[in-house]
């Protein structure tokens, strides 16, 4: 392939990344840079205040090791495998493995925009401790030099995952995910308990650690360049093995699942869910979308691939809180303070974890099931009403994900946690998680899979954590005053009841 094709492949494959079909994609893009310094900004802000300058360097190699990861294990089938794009420019004479190398420059260059936004507000603060620019400068390569080495590294192990399992059993996938989430929250476990008290150096097995050596200090440059040496090898390696499993890798991702007998069905278990559904279903429209994206989700890979890590988030987290014992895993630290009759509040690391899970399922739901996503011809040929069609995507998402994750999350914590006091406290957040998701769709005017899967929609779902903070904040200082006493508990997650209930109407 001659380089103009090159490089025209190139700017299409960027421009359908970011494209918008009425707005310009620099405009967006730029949008989106600003909005997720603003969030690392705040990050680093905190970790400045309460750590050392090693410790602050390690804690934000950790929180670019989540953010940049969560990102790929949940896009991973939108980064490289486009059936659509891919079945049109088959037709036309170009080399398939020109047209892979095209989508992966595209590709790497929307992952570009994480590791340079997480890099740069710590390598800013880092100044401060000593007043050095040679640090910042240090901070900032080795920052995104790791997170280009973690964004090889999952690629590679979730390919694997994805080939060996040949799209028909995803149990592989969902247990490297689990170990992945699980170790990056353990590890944001660990820097969240550090202070100016203690450092990296009173946790011996954080050597094992890449970033650890990344840190600023004697010798640092010499690892900096091994490692840079060791990330253009596992990137050589990643780039290899997807070229060569590309067709392989494209055709899992883009399968249909075939139905199977569930478990419970094979032991002669069977539950009927018909009466339960004929209840919480009101009227036509609800049981149209219900029924829509139950049958999409049952027969189709990628809505089970979006899903599965956002279930994860609040489950790990309340799993490392329970083994750890660490008390402000499970609890407030004053909660002494903030509940006069000795009611017990859960930590915001259980609390907004799951008020994230609430949102970012949802949101997951807005998203098309190929690249088209120019559905809504379809919305506006047939008699439904949006929000009304809404609510049924959304009660599945209740029925299915939301409860089955308070019950697992409760179960968890009841290990540590007094019965009565959990069940009061995940009570409250259902009711308050309901109420935010009726708030925000009371005013959402888009219809699910109508946004077309472009690298921009993807990541722009991620502001949904930015608007969890807020009502995260909104929740923790309402615990404040509501957990008195149980009457004021359920006096207000009955309010929320009822203003989503009209919210709803």
């Amino acid at each position: 392939m001659s380089d103009n094709n090159s490089i025209l492949l190139t700017r299409l494959f960027l421009k359908i990344d970011f494209r918008s079909r009425d707005k310009a994609g620099l405009g967006r893009l730029a949008g989106l840079i600003v909005t997720y310094l603003f969030a690392n900004t705040l990050i680093a802000n905190n970790n400045f205040l309460r750590l050392d300058k090693q410790t602050f360097v390690f804690a934000s190699m950790t929180v670019n090791l989540f953010f940049v990861a969560f990102i790929i294990i949940s896009d991973y089938s939108q980064l490289f495998f486009d059936r659509k794009h891919a079945g049109i420019l088959s037709a036309l004479p170009l080399n398939q493995q020109d047209i892979f190398s095209a989508k992966v420059v595209s590709a790497f260059a929307y992952l570009s925009v994480f590791p340079l936004t997480v890099s740069l507000p710590p390598s800013v603060y880092v100044y401060f401790y000593d007043k050095n620019p040679l640090d910042c400068a240090e901070v900032f390569i080795s920052s995104v030099l790791f997170a280009y080495f973690i964004t090889a590294l999952v690629l590679l192990a979730n390919s694997l995952a994805v080939y060996v399992g040949k799209g028909k059993n995803k149990i592989l996938i969902y247990v490297f995910q689990i170990l992945f989430v699980l170790f990056v929250f353990s590890m944001n476990s660990i820097t969240g308990r550090m202070s100016t008290g203690n450092s990296i150096a009173d946790y011996r097995f954080l050597k094992y650690f890449p970033q650890y050596y990344l840190t600023p200090g004697e010798g640092s440059l010499i690892y900096l360049t091994g490692f840079f040496l060791l990330t253009a090898a596992v990137f050589a390696v990643t780039y290899f093995y997807l070229r060569n499993k590309y067709s392989a890798l494209s055709e899992i991702i883009g399968s249909v699942d075939v139905r199977k007998k569930s478990v419970f069905s094979k032991l002669g278990l069977y539950f009927d869910f018909g009466a339960f559904e004929n209840f919480i279903l009101w009227n036509s429209s609800e049981k149209a979308s219900y029924g829509l994206i139950k049958n999409l989700f049952a027969n189709n890979t990628s809505m089970k691939l979006r899903f599965f890590p956002v279930l994860l988030i609040p489950v790990i987290s309340s799993l490392i809180g329970v083994v750890s014992g660490i008390p402000s895993m499970l609890i407030m630290n004053d909660s002494d303070v903030l509940s006069e009759n000795s009611l017990l509040v859960l930590s915001p690391a259980v609390t907004i974890t799951t008020i994230m899970c609430i949102r970012l399922l949802y949101a997951n739901t807005k998203m098309a099931l190929d690249s088209d996503g120019s559905v809504n011809w379809i919305y506006d040929s047939i008699p439904v009403e949006r929000r009304k069609f809404l609510n049924g995507i959304v009660k599945f998402i209740y029925v299915y994900f939301v409860f089955p994750v308070l019950v697992i999350v409760s179960l968890l914590l009841i290990i540590r946690l007094p019965a009565e006091d959990v069940l009061l406290n995940v009570f409250y957040l259902a009711f308050f998680g309901i109420f935010v998701n009726s708030l925000m769709n009371r005013f959402d005017k888009t219809y699910p899979f109508s946004v077309e899967i472009t690298k921009y929609n993807n990541s722009s779902k991620y502001l949904e954590i930015l608007v969890v903070i807020f009502f995260g904040v909104v929740f923790f200082v309402s615990q404040i005053f509501i957990f008195k006493n149980i009457i004021f508990v359920l006096l207000a997650a009955a309010v929320l009841a009822v203003i989503s209930y009209f919210l709803n109407k």
